[in-house]
């Protein structure tokens, strides 16, 4: 019996990710045909008393993911032997050219009964190959919030493309804390142009205080932070 929703018992449906999301257009419906069986179980023939229904196919859809991209990705992750995700994006439309997660897993090991010496060894994986990372996980914004940082000081006229701020020496101290950049030994003075080339850490230090959190948060919300992506892959 189908349901309103157009699933019935014992139908293939997606359960993650695209295959979920549009799982309604791709499917499309099975066909059907209709064979005349005997007592014993043996195959007759075709059974005369209803027409064959004809499978529709589902929808056709295109991915805006780039294969030789998502492929280069996979190859390296592949040879540092790590766990990591990778989202790449078109800047200017905002499309995913490429959407990985690493350690990943074969997905065939599901089309059926997984031996639990199998499903142990997936659980048990310290990479955790069951975390899609890019989708699943939270990281923090990392160098992202540099250049917000730089847009809303430059807009408000707090900092120009030439301001040098004090220079980097690998680290810088607030409260009782060091907090460090990237480059131990300190990239020196820089402008913004030249912090923003470098990613110098402690430049950016700077730049968040005379900016303010206030401000950063009236334009990291402009940007973005603290909405939905629209990405349309459902996870749960």
């Amino acid at each position: 019996m189908e349901s309103e929703s157009g699933y019935r018992p014992g139908r293939l449906i997606g359960k993650k990710g695209i295959e979920k999301a549009y799982d309604r257009e791709l499917r499309g419906m099975e066909g059907t045909d209709f064979i005349e069986v005997s007592a014993r179980g043996q195959i007759i023939g075709p059974y005369g008393g209803k027409d064959r229904v004809t499978a529709v196919p589902g929808a056709d859809l295109v991915l805006t993911i780039d294969a030789d991209l998502q492929r280069e990705i996979a190859r390296f992750y592949d040879s540092l032997k790590s766990s990591g995700g990778v989202v790449a994006l078109d800047p200017s439309s905002g499309e995913i050219l490429a959407l990985a997660s690493f350690p990943g897993l074969d997905p065939n090991l599901f089309s059926g009964i997984i031996p639990d010496s199998v499903w142990r060894s997936v659980v048990d994986n310290p990479g955790h190959p069951l975390l899609n990372r890019p989708i699943s996980s939270m990281y923090p914004p990392g160098s992202t919030a540099k250049l917000i940082a730089a847009g809303a000081a430059l807009e408000k006229g707090l900092i120009t493309p030439s301001t040098v701020l004090r220079g980097c020496s690998g680290g810088m101290r607030f409260g009782n804390r060091v907090f460090r950049c990237w480059q131990e030994k300190g990239h020196g003075s820089l402008d913004l142009s030249h912090a923003i080339e470098q990613s110098c850490n402690v430049y950016f230090y700077q730049v968040g205080q005379i900016l303010g959190i206030d401000a950063w948060n009236e334009y990291a919300v402009q940007c973005g932070f603290g909405k939905k992506t629209g990405l349309d892959i459902m996870e749960n």
